[in-house]
């Protein structure tokens, strides 16, 4: 596992049985490993920093929709696509029939695990409790192309806020 941080700054990493930690690996030197896959959360790199025989694969960094958040190329050199949802799905196979370089991408149905294991760690509280009305704000990330998306920056604490008045937990 290459990961641009020092040493010991990733405790699972410390942890993990069988597995050789790279600390300080940078962006730029990826084409020199030799690996078989390459999991990469950040979109459009594979074009440039793509290492031979390799297959990459992505992790959409959100679950929300996909407008606003990535540009059309970001996916070009990506083999492999984690979706969280049927969204992300229908999304980038329009996005396929419009840019023929995504036809060999092959999309999986990988849910949205930070949500997924909050939710299930979540779960055997919720049993014993009386039904109460629950939401999960997810602001979307916040960069160039959706700032006029996003509305963490403006809203967010009215919206936490305005939840918890209306009795959501």
């Amino acid at each position: 596992m290459a990961f641009p941080g020092a040493p010991g700054s990733v405790a699972e990493l410390d942890a993990a049985a069988g597995l050789t930690a790279i600390a300080y690996a940078t962006m730029n030197t990826l084409p020199l490993f030799k690996t078989r896959i390459l999991y990469m959360p950040v979109p459009d790199l594979p074009r440039f920093l793509r290492p031979a025989k390799t297959t990459v694969v992505h992790a959409l960094m959100s679950m929300a929709s996909m407008d606003g958040l990535y540009l059309d190329h970001h996916f070009d050199g990506f083999d492999y696509v984690l979706c969280g949802g049927s969204h992300h799905i229908d999304a980038l196979r329009k996005l396929a029939q419009r840019r023929s370089r995504l036809a060999g991408l092959k999309l999986i149905p990988a849910g949205y695990p930070k949500l997924d294991l909050m939710l299930a760690a979540l779960e055997p509280k919720r049993q014993g409790s009386a039904d109460r009305a629950t939401t999960v704000y997810a602001p979307t990330h916040v960069i160039a192309s959706n700032e006029r998306l996003a509305s963490l920056r403006r809203h967010g604490e009215r919206i936490v806020e305005t939840l918890l008045a209306a009795g959501y937990g």
